[in-house]
């Protein structure tokens, strides 16, 4: 990472992921799903992926709504592109935890941990806030390279989420995506709407 933020880190893996894979035609939209190993906020994990109108298809009729097989990622195709963080990237697992303890000075200890359980709940709370945040600008940066193309040389939606969707979700995926990128629909399944 050496001086770069972990945003331009982020949005730079994903880059180099995307270049280096060719992508079925009927590509739609990108995800970067965040989760945690072991539900620990410590170690953050984005996984890159990307969804087709084929498996749309192929699963409408068990989601509750076409809606719902679109934008669920537990729907899309599960086709991890690139991880970052976590134990099987230990680059990405480093530049992390040196952004949580010099970028933001959040951290804990496990000794932490079992000394002030409470505390560690509310810091990790904040540093999964801090990380989401910084995962959203890397989808802002990599629109504003022009780097979220798709087989035709369009700009497609790169969906920045976690495990539900929300509201919230919903207010960082309008903010990071260019305008008129993610279809209405989208948010409507966000606000349970749809």
């Amino acid at each position: 990472m050496s001086g770069q933020s972990i945003e331009r880190y982020i949005a730079g893996r994903v880059e180099q992921s995307m270049g280096a894979r060719a992508l079925p035609d009927d590509v739609y939209a990108f995800s970067l799903w965040l989760h945690h190993e072991d539900d620990d906020p410590r170690r953050p994990v984005l996984w890159l992926g990307s969804d087709t109108e084929t498996q749309v298809e192929l699963v409408v009729d068990a989601a509750s709504s076409p809606e719902e097989a679109r934008w669920n990622h537990a729907y899309w195709q599960q086709d991890t592109v690139t991880e970052i963080g976590g134990q099987r990237d230990l680059d990405g697992s480093s530049a992390i935890e040196a952004w949580f303890r010099c970028g933001v000075g959040l951290w804990f200890t496990d000794e932490e941990e079992r000394a002030d359980f409470d505390g560690t709940i509310e810091r990790g709370q904040a540093m999964h806030e801090a990380f989401f945040g910084k995962a959203a600008e890397a989808v802002a940066l990599i629109h504003e390279r022009g780097s979220s193309v798709g087989p035709n040389g369009a700009p497609l939606p790169m969906i920045v989420h976690e495990l539900e969707y929300s509201e919230e979700i919903a207010a960082q995926n309008r903010r990071v995506n260019p305008d008129g990128l993610l279809p209405p629909g989208f948010f409507a399944w966000c606000r349970g709407d749809a």
